[in-house]
């Protein structure tokens, strides 16, 4: 059903509710089985190869290699620096946002949601992110209630606990809901409604699954009416749990987020992506299949053809090493015949035409998936580095959409945090978790108050320097008034995405190498330069600034000093300072006594080189030396390996004559490890 049409005057009962329930669920039954059947497959034991596996663990590691922190800056920074106190105010807000974004994200560990997230989007399609806000409130003495602390939760939500509404973009989706499972008491401390064994009588996807008696609550989020509605199915009432007004105020409405690399054509259904390579995964599986029956089948037997029993029976019962006596008048002709080998050549060829289809099956499947050979650590010794470079770097292009969904993915949250914080969370609260210190308005009357009432000459120097660090500080009533008027409007959540799977590291490392030294140059050159010379370093720098991955921090700071620099050159163009006499002569002897340093450190750099030559010389001499008695060496050498041939040659002619005289037996000695 149309979400704009049921987002008027209709009246969203009970029915109306489970009836969407009922329909999502419908909708995404056949995604719920494929999710079911990957991760059954993902985790198989039984198989020979589980290249679902791999894959995975590859994906896993590669798309969160980072754990980038949030990082809120001030917008239009240049617009305010007229304000400076105005300035000020957003600086705190700023600052105070993002430290109490970062404690929220440690506490709540975000790397480990995000971690879990991409798993499940790698095996079931999906991870989903559910944030929610638990204010603990008490009622005082005055019988007023009041929140005594807060608290933000992240889940990371199972592939069924999660539905929305039907739509070919996720900006299309008009509400969105997640599954609580509750006990009988649960729902009573929660919604005080006391629930029958008819609607505690949830039904899991796993037949084999055995759970305690809870009831099914869907906790629904309405866009349209802004609302957020609790559904217990089965209701023996046909009434709503809860329905309030949206609680938390959120810019995007949905405390959730959720990633998706692949889903169906014009839809938000999501697709595993093992499902994209499914048959060629069980071909694989069947050609290692084949592998280990195969190879299962090879055995090393030695077979006799002899007539004699007895034969056969000493060579079975030989040890290794032993001496076995045969007493027979031509058995050294018929010793040859009497043994053989059963022959495997056969197998052992179709096992390596299998290993070849093997590996054509497995590069087939990385060329779908697209994680190259690089990527994970196999290369080919005889490429060039340039050209594994350029593999890696094709493989990386394919990954770089979905590392950029990631973050996206951790921007998004964070958002959700740093609104909720923005519009929940006291002075109080914000003070203790980021250890600010900010005046009141009374703080500041007071101190104001001191000040005048005193004379100027005996105000204590203490109280001066308390007042001016005090003066231009923002209250905490400006800061908490920007938090919940403006929210995002005046900040933006920015994160640092440095420590990426594909940043090219000495590449990185190099371009801020040059930054580095651009920047330095410019100061040196500052004083000697016009300012419209130095106005020309700026967007070079700001050129190389956005090739190169620097937190938002650090590029608006040198943003800044950049724009300072310009500003102080400019101005000291416009009055130039003259030196003085005594200057001129001190500048003057300082330049001789450089020339004189450089003269001495020339000369001493001559003598160095001079030294190093006749070094060289001496080097050469010594191993043309070494090389005369290594040759002499190697000719002695020859002349006893010729002398020990002639001699080996002589022994083995005496042991043939011995051998001809003695024909009265046969000795066998060997190694006979098997015989059938």
């Amino acid at each position: 059903m149309d979400g704009l049409f049921y987002g008027g005057t209709m009246n969203k009962d009970y029915q109306y509710w489970k009836q969407q329930i009922e329909s999502a669920k419908s909708s995404f039954e056949t995604y719920f089985k494929n999710a079911e059947t990957c991760e059954k497959e993902y985790s198989a034991k039984d198989k020979n190869y589980n290249i679902f596996y791999s894959n995975v663990q590859t994906l896993d590691a590669n798309l969160c290699l980072a754990n980038p922190k949030p990082d809120i800056q001030r917008r239009f920074l240049k617009q305010m620096e007229a304000q400076k106190i105005k300035s000020n105010a957003y600086a705190e807000v700023a600052k105070i946002l993002s430290s109490s974004v970062e404690y929220i994200s440690d506490i709540s560990d975000v790397d480990s949601i995000i971690k879990k997230d991409v798993h499940n989007c790698s095996v079931v399609g999906r991870g989903i992110v559910w944030v929610d806000y638990y204010p603990h409130i008490v009622t005082n003495a005055d019988g007023k209630e009041e929140v005594i602390s807060r608290e933000i939760r992240l889940d990371s939500l199972k592939y069924d606990e999660y539905l929305c509404s039907t739509a070919e973009s996720e900006k299309d989706v008009w509400w969105k809901a997640r599954r609580h499972l509750l006990t009988r008491k649960d729902i009573y401390d929660r919604f005080g409604y006391s629930a029958g064994d008819f609607e505690l009588q949830f039904k899991p996807y796993d037949k084999n699954e055995t759970v305690l008696k809870r009831g099914e609550v869907w906790e629904i989020w309405d866009k349209n009416s802004k609302k957020r509605i609790f559904l217990l199915m089965n209701h023996q009432n046909h009434e709503l749990l809860e329905e309030k007004d949206d609680p938390y105020k959120l810019e995007c409405f949905f405390p959730c987020d959720e990633i998706c690399f692949v889903t169906e054509n014009n839809s938000v259904i999501p697709v595993p992506e093992y499902l994209v390579y499914k048959k060629q995964a069980d071909l694989l599986e069947t050609v290692s299949k084949k592998i280990a029956l195969i190879s299962d089948e090879i055995k090393y037997v030695v077979i006799s053809g002899s007539q004699d029993k007895s034969v056969a029976d000493k060579i079975g019962r030989a040890s290794n090493g032993s001496f076995i006596t045969i007493q027979s008048n031509d058995v050294t002709a018929n010793i040859a015949q009497m043994l053989t080998t059963l022959p495997v050549e056969s197998a052992t060829n179709m096992i390596e035409y299998l290993n070849g289809l093997k590996d054509r099956i497995r590069q087939n499947i990385y060329d779908i998936t697209g994680i190259s050979d690089l990527m994970r650590g196999a290369s080919d010794p005889r490429e060039t580095a340039k050209a594994q470079q350029i593999k890696g770097l094709f493989g990386s292009l394919r990954f770089q959409a979905r590392q950029t969904a990631v973050q996206q993915h951790r921007k998004r949250i964070y958002r959700i945090i740093a609104e909720i914080i923005a519009e929940h969370y006291d002075k109080d609260t914000l003070s203790e978790m980021t250890g600010t210190y900010l005046p009141d308005i009374e703080e500041k009357a007071r101190m104001e108050a001191e000040i005048k009432n005193v004379a100027p000459e005996n105000v204590p120097e203490d109280l001066i320097q308390r007042y001016n660090e005090v003066v231009n500080l923002p209250t905490w009533g400006d800061v908490i008034q920007i938090l919940r008027s403006d929210r995002l409007r005046n900040y933006t959540v920015d994160i640092e995405t440095t420590a990426t799977a594909f940043d090219d590291h000495e590449s990185q490392t190099e371009a801020i190498d040059k930054i580095t030294q651009t920047y330095i140059t410019m100061a040196k050159m500052a004083s000697e330069l016009s300012p419209e010379l130095v106005k020309g370093f700026v967007p070079i720098i700001k050129m190389n600034l956005s090739n190169c991955k620097l937190s938002s921090a650090i590029t608006r700071q040198l943003e800044e000093a950049m724009d300072a620099a310009y500003r102080e050159v400019e101005q000291s163009a416009k009055q130039p300072p003259q030196p003085t006499p005594e200057q001129q002569r001190i500048q003057a002897n300082m330049q001789l006594e450089n020339a004189k340093l450089q003269t001495e450190k020339e000369k001493h750099v001559l003598n160095h080189q001079v030294e190093l030559k006749r070094l060289e010389i001496e080097a050469s001499k010594l191993q043309n030396e070494r090389f005369y008695k290594d040759a002499e060496i190697a000719l002695k050498k020859e002349e006893e390996d010729r002398k020990n041939a002639e001699l080996q040659a002589q022994i083995y002619l005496e042991q043939e004559k011995l051998d001809k005289e003695n024909t009265s037996e046969i000795n066998i000695a060997g190694d006979v490890k098997d015989l059938v």
